[in-house]
């Protein structure tokens, strides 16, 4: 994989995760102030979260609260998993660049011949011989 594809990938988990932890908070300080029927204090930022959900359906805010949630541990957990990949692909890649060679030594030759087609059953058979090619790789 390049570099930058992995770098990709992990750049725009971390946006999940920042965008998700943002919102985590204020969502969760409205969700416990609409619990307690207790409004926030006006301008903050708490405040604008919970007169949104003033006139939601019951409930409503606590799923959203776990939504939130559960896109911030998965984008944490997708985090930690593109990381070990990329970690162990580094330590494969590394491995056989090491231990394997890729010679330019390999060939091929190709030399013709004739094929005789014997019946294996009739020994003593003398069938027609055909030409053809006999392809030997040459290490």
């Amino acid at each position: 994989m390049e570099s930058a594809d992995i770098y990709a990938g992990l750049g725009l988990l971390a946006d999940v995760i920042i965008y998700n932890k943002r919102q985590y908070k204020p969502l969760l300080k409205a969700a416990q102030d609409y619990e307690h029927n207790k409004p926030p204090v006006p301008g903050a930022y708490e405040y604008n979260v919970y007169q949104e959900y003033l006139y939601a359906p019951s409930g409503q805010i606590g799923n959203d609260v776990n939504t939130v949630q559960r896109n911030l541990d998965l984008g944490i957990m997708g985090f930690l998993a593109g990381w070990g990949i990329q970690i162990v692909d580094a330590y494969i890649e590394a491995k056989f660049k090491h231990t394997y060679t890729m010679d330019t030594d390999l060939s091929f030759r190709i030399d013709p011949t004739i094929l005789n087609q014997q019946n294996m059953f009739a020994q003593g058979f003398n069938g027609p011989v055909l030409p053809g090619l006999k392809l030997s790789l040459i290490f």
